[in-house]
């Protein structure tokens, strides 16, 4: 897996605590984490939409926006998460769409994966344009699992990646394209793995639970995977990341 750098994991962690704080949700001891209320606590509008591609991402958004956006979406490639942001004279909204035919457990991943990359790299980048004079921009970002196997969230980089962003700028001629770097992906699944599984809950699940199971991190996972509504993968990584078990 690509390890984030000492300081990129604090800007994570920064972020993961803003969440908390904005929404006014504590951050569950046991049990799973509310995304959708937390993703709520934002001016996020949040869908799941059955085989998401680009092309269906861009007939749901001119049902919301009451617009066709000008945005390059005529592709029909299978999409996990999707990612649009608006900044119209300083307000900013957005909008994440998850593929309503994958598992649960990816799609939670997947959504907590985008409001990461919403928080960590549109709203600094779009801020950055408002500051230099453009009044209205539109960002986009798509999710991709590369592989076929059950590794949603498992957090190395071989497994999944995210496609570009692009920023038109309505108001001018000119075109800003920003493509996702290897970092900014790690990024946001670490913010979506500390989202989901936050590090005080897995501690106090694997007290109640490694008296029975041990800790074998394979046992463990299985357990934690269904009680945090995460995959085995996701859970495997985050309790190596944080190391427990063996």
């Amino acid at each position: 897996m690509t390890i984030i750098k000492t300081a990129d994991l604090a800007k994570v962690t920064i972020a993961v605590q803003s969440v908390w704080q904005l929404s006014g949700f504590e951050k569950p001891t046991l049990g799973i984490v509310p995304l959708n209320e937390l993703i709520g606590a934002y001016p996020i509008w949040f869908s799941e939409i059955p085989f998401l591609t680009p092309r269906q991402a861009k007939i749901f958004l001119s049902k919301k926006i009451g617009q066709t956006p000008v945005l390059d979406l005529n592709s029909d490639e299978n999409l996990s998460g999707f990612l649009f942001a608006q900044q119209n004279r300083s307000v900013f909204t957005g909008c994440i769409f998850v593929d309503a035919n994958d598992i649960l457990a990816r799609r939670r991943f997947s959504a907590a994966h985008e409001l990461g990359h919403y928080l960590l790299h549109f709203l600094p980048a779009m801020h950055e344009l408002a500051a230099a004079g453009k009044e209205e921009v539109m960002a986009t970002e798509g999710l991709i699992y590369e592989t076929s196997n059950d590794a949603e969230g498992s957090g190395t980089n071989d497994e999944w990646a995210g496609k570009q962003i692009v920023i038109p700028g309505l108001e001018i001629a000119e075109n800003v394209v920003l493509f996702t770097e290897s970092w900014q992906e790690a990024e946001a699944n670490q913010f979506a793995a500390e989202l989901l599984m936050p590090a005080e809950t897995c501690q106090t699940l694997i007290a109640q639970h490694q008296v029975p199971f041990g800790r074998k991190r394979e046992f463990l996972a299985n357990r934690l995977s269904s009680e945090l509504l995460v995959s085995r993968e996701a859970i495997t990584w985050r309790l190596a990341s944080l190391g427990i078990g063996g």
